[in-house]
């Protein structure tokens, strides 16, 4: 066996490992929140060295997808929110938050710079996700959207493509 048919082997193995674990069904249905919540109240640094908080996306639907930098699928639905931007912009707030422990803000940093996102990256550790109005996460990506009053009306758990996007921002009030 070649170096080329080791080394593919590995990977592939690693991308199957990888893959191990509870399956979370795309598109799940989600839980709608109910909008007597108090507005979410959060502030994230972003990887260009701002603050994203809840007052600063107040007054507009906001659209906030919480990723890992090591998981592809994450990667996908920052792209989608890219794409919900492009169409949703000025109307609608877009962010994402990466999950990462304070040391590794360079590794979140860098991520977010290759992935050229025309919106803020918040970089937060899962603790500090946790103690906040977005509670636990056990799976990446989970998307949140927030009224213009701040409060979630939907998390998802798992992918959410762009048309689904849409969808529940529609529902939820929003207007493109």
């Amino acid at each position: 066996m070649s170096n080329k048919s080791v080394l593919a082997a590995v990977f592939v193995g690693a991308l199957t490992a990888a893959g191990c674990g509870p399956p979370v069904p795309v598109n799940e249905p989600t839980p709608v929140f109910a909008v007597s919540e108090p507005p979410a109240d959060f502030r994230f640094e972003t990887t260009d060295g701002s603050v994203l908080t809840g007052e600063s996306l107040r007054g507009r639907y906001s659209v906030i997808a919480f990723v890992a930098t090591y998981d592809l699928i994450s990667q996908a639905q920052i792209k989608v929110l890219g794409l919900v931007a492009q169409s949703h912009v000025p109307r609608v707030n877009v962010a994402a938050v990466i999950l990462e422990p304070r040391e590794n803000k360079p590794i979140a940093e860098a991520y977010a710079k290759s992935l050229n996102a025309a919106f803020p990256i918040g970089v937060a550790d899962l603790g500090t996700v946790r103690a906040g109005p977005f509670g636990a996460m056990r799976h990446v990506p989970t998307v949140v959207i927030l009224d213009r009053d701040g409060r979630i009306v939907l998390r998802h758990t798992g992918p959410l493509e762009e048309p689904a996007l849409h969808s529940e921002l529609t529902k939820a009030g929003a207007r493109r």
